[in-house]
């Protein structure tokens, strides 16, 4: 039977249409575990869960559900201190946070100058304050006239002053907070809501993670909610139960397998127009059991992100050559491999991310891959790479040395390639390594 697949079923929601997204949440999505307790009234919440269990879904799931109730606010990393798209030059998360508030205000599609208009003079002395404290000099005339606004208005008459002496002190911390909810309030909203996805943080993010927790006292307010999603691991690294000192809860997500290959199939059986159902109809279920053998060694367990990835490898394979499948297992592992689990180089612990699991390497395996990595997939003849690990005899062991670490199968290699006469290279990297 010829198998026709709506590809944009498997997309990230940055690639699919409006249509195609609102379409994915309507047929698609399937609440979580723990989507009862992530979206009753929040407050402070950590969500904790493996690579590929669907923090990033639950934290989207949570922004659809509020966005019409609250200002949400997705401060990730790289808008964090130290980040790389910082928003206030050598500012903290609280400065942070009030730089990200008044860009998220100015590029709200519902604010007009009506609203302005109704806010008190407090509230818009505390709006320009906003813009040009953060935004830069002048920011706030210039939204104000990308609105409408005259040369004479009322509202560009508006004083700028610097309101707040510190951005440490309790006082003025929670001053800016007020003000900020008390002006999302008078706008309808009941709160702020921070949504916060971590995923590879470097050291520096990390300490910056510790930093954002202790800083719940500060900013602890009723109008001021936070749903951090982290991995276990990042949960106990940072030590974040303790940090938050009891304000914040913990919401684990953990899925059954029942649940995951419910989804999965959900998710094939849209991609081909009810054509396909289940998952037995492309593979054998003694090949589909070794499958999730290997799903749950490479995730650690159920997760939603390995079995809708291995639905779509499957539906692919089979669009090309019938159902069901007859490749050798070997050969659909490594096509999974190559697809779904990227390596990403990690300097800051010596060593490399497989997909979620992190390998270390010695100091002259790493120096290899390191080499490797900066020729982006180009071939680097191996009496060039001889130069920088010591000897050309040294390149090829410490090749098969690192296959053995890296490699799903070494003896048919998915990320470190050679050829005879042009050197070696890597494949399937992640577009951007740690740095």
């Amino acid at each position: 039977m010829s198998l026709s697949i709506a590809r944009w079923v498997f997309q990230p929601p940055h690639a699919r249409s409006l249509e195609e997204n609102e379409r994915w949440w309507r047929e698609c999505y399937v609440p979580g575990p723990a989507d009862a307790v992530i979206q009753s009234q929040p407050h402070w919440r950590i969500i904790v869960g493996g690579p590929g269990c669907g923090k990033s879904i639950a934290l989207d799931t949570l922004e659809r559900q509020w966005r019409e109730h609250a200002l949400v606010l997705r401060y990730s990393p790289e808008y964090w201190p130290h980040g790389r798209r910082v928003l206030k030059k050598d500012g903290n998360h609280l400065s942070q946070l009030m730089a990200l508030a008044g860009l998220t205000i100015r590029r709200m599609p519902g604010i007009t100058l009506e609203r302005i208009s109704a806010l008190s003079h407090f509230q818009r002395e505390f709006l320009r304050w906003l813009m040009d404290k953060f935004g830069g000099p002048r920011t706030y005339l210039r939204w104000i006239q990308s609105l409408g606004g005259s040369d004479d208005d009322a509202l560009v008459s508006v004083p700028y002053q610097d309101l707040y002496a510190t951005e440490t002190e309790f006082f003025d911390v929670q001053g800016q907070i007020e003000d900020l909810i008390a002006l999302v309030r008078q706008w309808g909203y009941t709160q702020v809501l921070v949504l916060i996805d971590t995923e590879n943080l470097t050291l520096e993010l990390l300490k910056e993670l510790e930093n954002l927790f202790d800083w719940l006292e500060l900013m602890h307010h009723d109008g001021l909610a936070v749903a951090t999603a982290v991995t276990p691991a990042v949960l106990e690294q940072a030590d974040l139960v303790r940090r938050a000192r009891g304000r914040a809860s913990v919401v684990p997500l953990n899925w059954s397998r029942d649940q995951v290959r419910a989804l999965a199939e959900r998710h094939i059986a849209i991609a081909t127009d009810q054509q396909v159902q289940s998952l037995e109809q492309l593979v054998n279920p003694d090949l589909l059991q070794r499958l999730e053998t290997m799903l749950a060694a490479e995730y650690g367990g159920p997760t939603p992100q390995g079995w809708i990835a291995l639905a779509e490898l499957l539906l692919n394979l089979a669009s090309q050559s019938g159902m069901p499948l007859h490749q050798p297992e070997d050969e659909i592992k490594r096509a999974f491999y190559a697809r779904f689990i990227p390596l990403r180089l990690d300097p800051h612990h010596r060593g490399v991310w497989r997909g979620s699991k992190f390998i270390s390497l010695d100091e002259q395996p790493f120096q290899l891959l390191q080499a490797l990595v900066q020729h982006k997939g180009s071939a680097v003849p191996s009496d060039e790479l001889a130069r920088v690990v010591g000897s050309l005899g040294n390149v090829h062991t410490l090749a098969r040395r690192v296959r053995k670490v890296i490699e799903p199968d070494p003896s048919a290699p998915v990320y470190l390639k050679n050829r005879r006469d042009e050197g070696y290279w890597l494949e399937n990297l992640a577009n951007e390594p740690l740095v």
